[in-house]
C-alpha cells in the first residue's frame, strides 16, 4: 500500500487517535517520537503531514529557537547558516579578500614530466640520433619502391628459377652419363687385370672345375 498522510499529534490530542487509525493509509506519530522514516519514507521529501496545533507549538520546546536553546533536548541548538552570503565567487574576488591573500604561485618544472622512451618517441630519437630520420625515410622509400616494382621483380625471379632448373637438369644428366661410363670402364679393367696374372688364371680354372 502506498504511503498516505501522516498525522502528528500531542498528548492533548487523544481524541484524534482512534478516528485517525480507522482511515486506511493514514499513519500517526507522536511529536516527541518523530521518525525520519515516517517524515520522509525512502529518503523522498514531500510527504503530506498534518500537524495538530498543540504538536506544532511543542516544536519550540523540543528543538528551541534561534534565540533560545532547546528544553526538551538538553544541549541542542538549531543549526545556523555558516554563510550569510552564498555567492562565493563575489566574496573571493572582492577587494577585501584579494588584498590579503598571497599572489598565485606558478610551478616551475625543472625536468621532464616523465621519462620518454626513444624507441617509441620520434622527437627524442631524433634528438639522440639525428640520422634516424634519414634512415626511416630510406626504409619508407625502399618499401614504396618494392611495392611499385613487385611485378617486375617476380618476373625476373621466375625467369632465374627456370634457367637454374634447366642448367641443373643438364648437369645431372651429364653426371649420370659420365658416372655410368666410368663404372663400366673400371669393371673391364679389373677383369683384364685378373686374367693377365697367373693366380687369376688358376683361380678361374679351379672355379670352372668345381662347376
Amino acid at each position: 500500500m502506498k504511503k498516505g498522510p501522516l498525522v502528528i499529534y500531542d498528548n492533548n490530542d487523544q481524541t484524534l487517535i482512534n478516528p485517525a487509525r480507522g482511515i486506511q493509509g493514514v499513519e500517526l506519530c507522536h511529536v516527541d517520537r518523530l521518525n525520519i522514516l515516517q517524515l520522509a519514507p525512502g529518503g523522498h521529501i514531500g510527504r503530506l503531514i498534518v500537524w495538530t496545533k498543540s504538536a506544532f507549538e511543542r516544536l519550540n520546546h523540543l528543538f528551541g529557537t534561534y534565540d533560545t536553546p532547546a528544553v526538551g533536548k538538553k544541549g541542542y541548538r538549531l543549526e545556523r547558516h555558516t554563510l550569510q552570503n552564498a555567492n562565493l565567487a563575489r566574496i573571493i574576488n572582492s577587494n577585501e579578500v584579494q588584498s590579503v591573500v598571497r599572489p598565485v604561485q606558478k610551478n616551475m618544472r625543472l625536468h621532464d614530466k616523465q621519462k620518454r622512451n626513444p624507441l617509441t618517441n620520434a622527437a627524442l630519437m631524433n634528438k639522440l640520433n639525428p640520422f634516424d630520420k634519414e634512415r626511416k625515410a630510406a626504409v619508407r622509400k625502399s618499401i614504396e619502391s618494392n611495392k611499385a616494382n613487385k611485378s617486375t621483380r617476380l618476373a625476373t625471379r621466375k625467369a632465374a628459377r627456370k634457367t637454374n632448373r634447366k642448367h641443373g637438369r643438364k648437369f645431372f644428366a651429364a653426371y649420370h652419363t659420365e658416372l655410368t661410363a666410368a663404372n663400366s670402364k673400371t669393371e673391364k679393367d679389373y677383369k683384364d687385370y685378373i686374367k693377365s696374372i697367373r693366380i687369376g688364371k688358376d683361380a678361374m680354372k679351379e672355379e670352372a672345375v668345381e662347376e
